[in-house]
């Protein structure tokens, strides 16, 4: 086995996480025989640092892929990876989706949960525009006006993506709708 090969017997695929090949590695975090990684980041100690190949051999993870920051230096994935974890809950979870939907509309749009909710509510659960439901998993866009931030309603990403090609121009979309009718 070279230095850079998978630690996994009859596998010579290139290590890319504590020494393993990303498909074994993955094989075996889903089955818990890998630990978790310690929690102090001055564990994380990188060496033979290629930023341009963004690769690098870890203390702790072995031969890994690095994410390449500007201001403090590189850092090994699996710590990047579980920092974020760490900050934002488990990934994936419905918690975490939930808090960050709510950081968006408050940010974005202004506005909390409920309010979309009650907007959504006011709509029947429909696009504003078209009246269709939206497709299962999915919700309808916040649309509202770029130059003053007014919320507008609720529409279909087919709806909303339409008004955003036509940059939210009253006389383009007509000569659209006169072009239809012709």
């Amino acid at each position: 086995m070279s230095e850079g090969s998978c630690s996994e017997p009859n596998c010579g695929a290139p290590a890319k996480v504590r020494g393993f090949c990303s498909s074994y590695y993955g094989r075996k975090y889903r089955r818990g025989e890998i630990e978790l990684l310690p929690k102090d980041p001055s564990h994380h100690r990188l060496t033979s640092v290629d930023r341009e190949a963004k690769t690098a051999i870890c203390s702790v993870c072995g031969p890994t892929r690095i994410r390449v920051r500007t201001v403090r230096g590189c850092q090994c994935i699996s710590l990047h990876r579980a920092e974020a974890a760490k900050r934002t809950g488990r990934k994936g979870s419905p918690l975490s989706r939930e808090q960050s939907r709510e950081y968006r509309l408050k940010a974005k749009f202004g506005i909390t949960i409920e309010e979309y909710e009650r907007m959504l509510a006011m709509q029947d659960g429909r696009c504003r525009i078209c009246g269709t439901l939206p497709a299962e998993k999915r919700r309808l866009a916040v649309d509202h006006d770029h130059a003053t931030g007014e919320i507008r309603g609720l529409l279909c990403s087919h709806c909303n993506t339409a008004l955003g090609f036509m940059g939210d121009d009253v006389t383009r979309l007509s000569a659209a709708i006169g072009y239809l009718k012709a």
